[in-house]
């Protein structure tokens, strides 16, 4: 938008600032503002900052300059005033804190001090993104299908009903004073105590006994009942409902590999997408992501002499740790490009049912129809944080990083798989 011109043609330009003032509803007793000043529910904080600057400090050691081996080298150096940003491609959905995890992130990692640099950030309406699953359920009748099939499994049933599933919802309506019945089943009090324990918060003194992860407190029998309730879909039936929410997600990640136009793509989502993408492999392991968590999928193309079983092999590492061996039919930290392409090749094409809403004996029986995907010409990395997911390309052979991540919080706390047995303390 251009500067307004006055009527001797000289352009004006606008010299105030204002401050937001929230106190408009102060005068009344029966109302009252959710947040007072400028922040966002669901904003980045600070430490968020903190931690997607250090992610992007940790992917430049691996990827930038002379401090990536050269094998691994993706760009010669940062990319400062009048770099070429055209072989990185920013995915994010429109909500503030993912766009802003995103930009952090790239800033850091290459090394970002000119204003003069402008990178392109694709995104879309939040309502209808394929980077949420809440939000894709509105447009795809065949996944909310599906968790509506989990969800009235007699598993699932029986895990809602029991004793400690009625103590731990007593415990958060009365004690914790939540008036939303769901707020257990849509994560919401899970993202209170995170939020609250990971940034040093006010805990109400019925869950304001943690320790350590995998104790006896009532705060982690909560968190743990909370990640079973939200997740329970996502492995239900050989992850179905992971596999058609991400299957939009991975035939877009397939489309742009095959494209060979970038170096890099960065895509930003939330936890449950991490979670998604893992499930949908069948490689989660029931841990909730930490904050600002990396999955990575790095692919690799051998040189000549190399001592691998083909041309293109993959790796994965989740938060600097490889978890190849964890995929169907990969059992070295290596693993060939076929193995992979057979998982994604066959999710991605879930989105033409997408339209098509499922009964339980028709889940029972869903049956997924595999298309051709290419194998890429050069390598690709994927690196999904718990805000971010990366993805870069390069020709270069296989050589560990190491590049393990030093963040970690509180929300860790792993899924205990014998949840119906918990027996918390009813103090």
């Amino acid at each position: 938008m251009s500067n307004p011109i006055n009527e001797k043609g000289n352009t004006r330009q606008s010299r105030l600032l204002f401050k937001k003032i929230y106190d408009g509803l102060d005068e009344f007793s029966l109302l009252s503002n959710e947040l007072k000043g400028t922040c966002e529910v669901g904003q980045l904080i600070e430490q968020g900052y903190e931690q997607q600057s250090q992610n992007g400090v940790i992917l430049q050691d691996a990827y930038i300059g002379s401090s990536a081996s050269p094998s691994s080298q993706l760009f010669v150096e940062s990319q400062d005033e009048g770099g070429d940003f055209t072989s990185v491609y920013f995915r994010s959905d429109d909500e503030q804190r993912t766009l802003m995890s995103g930009q952090t992130l790239l800033s850091s990692m290459f090394n970002a001090t000119s204003l003069n640099t402008v990178v392109d950030l694709h995104t879309a309406d939040k309502p209808d993104d394929i980077l949420s699953p809440y939000s894709l359920e509105k447009a795809c009748p065949r996944l909310h299908s599906l968790r509506e099939i989990a969800e009235s499994s007699k598993e699932y049933l029986e895990g809602k009903r029991n004793e400690n599933a009625k103590f731990l919802t007593s415990l958060v309506e009365d004690d914790l004073k939540f008036k939303d019945p769901k707020s257990i089943v849509n994560g919401h009090v899970m993202d209170c105590q995170l939020t609250a324990i990971c940034s040093d918060r006010f805990l109400p003194k019925a869950i304001d006994d943690f320790t350590h992860d995998n104790d006896d407190s009532n705060f982690t029998y909560l968190f743990d009942f909370g990640n079973w309730l939200y997740t329970f879909p996502f492995t239900f039936k050989d992850a179905m409902f992971a596999k058609q929410f991400t299957s939009f997600l991975w035939s877009d990640l397939l489309r742009r590999i095959n494209e060979q136009k970038y170096k890099f793509l960065l895509y930003s989502g939330h936890d449950d997408t991490l979670i998604a993408l893992l499930a949908s492999l069948e490689i989660w392991d029931g841990a909730w992501p930490p904050y600002a968590s990396m999955f990575v999928i790095e692919i690799y193309k051998k040189d000549g002499d190399s001592n691998v079983l083909s041309q293109t092999v993959f790796r994965l590492l989740f938060n600097g740790v490889s978890i190849t061996h964890r995929l169907d039919n990969c059992h070295e930290e290596l693993c060939d490009i076929s193995v992979l392409r057979s998982h994604l090749s066959s999710m991605a094409n879930l989105t033409k049912a997408c339209d098509d809403a499922l009964d339980s004996a028709q889940a029972n029986n869903l049956e997924m129809l595999a298309i051709e995907v290419t194998p890429p010409v050069q390598i690709f990395t994927v690196v999904l944080i718990a805000s971010v997911v990366i993805l870069s390309f390069a020709n270069f052979s296989f050589a560990p990083s190491g590049q393990e991540s030093s963040l970690h919080d509180h929300s860790s706390i792993a899924l205990r798989k014998d949840y119906g047995s918990v027996n918390p303390s009813h103090n």
